[in-house]
């Protein structure tokens, strides 16, 4: 298992927000990810418009999980529809 660090930017209208990040949820449960600490980092103007979009609400995630897991589970929340934008780091021990 290693540690990996979710930015995720979700819609900014607090219903789309709250439907994703339970989607989201959702989906790294049934992946067996173990979610170690989340952050919410709020509600921002984007720099460049995201699917129509000129505002998104930013949420971070540290998981631990297999280092196999991270491609599969990543074409995964890719169909979050809530989900403007998101991207995987490795996080050095």
């Amino acid at each position: 298992m290693r540690t990996y660090e979710l930015m995720t930017v979700f819609r900014s209208d607090g219903e789309a927000y709250e439907k994703g990040r339970a989607n989201l949820k959702e989906h790294l449960s049934e992946s067996n990810v173990t979610i170690v600490k989340e952050e919410d980092r709020g509600d921002r103007q984007l720099a460049y418009e995201l699917k129509g979009n000129e505002r998104g609400h930013y949420h971070l995630y540290e998981l631990e999980l297999d280092p196999e897991l991270v491609n599969s589970l990543d074409q995964t929340i890719q169909r979050v529809p809530e989900l403007l934008k998101h991207l995987f780091v490795r996080k050095e021990s």
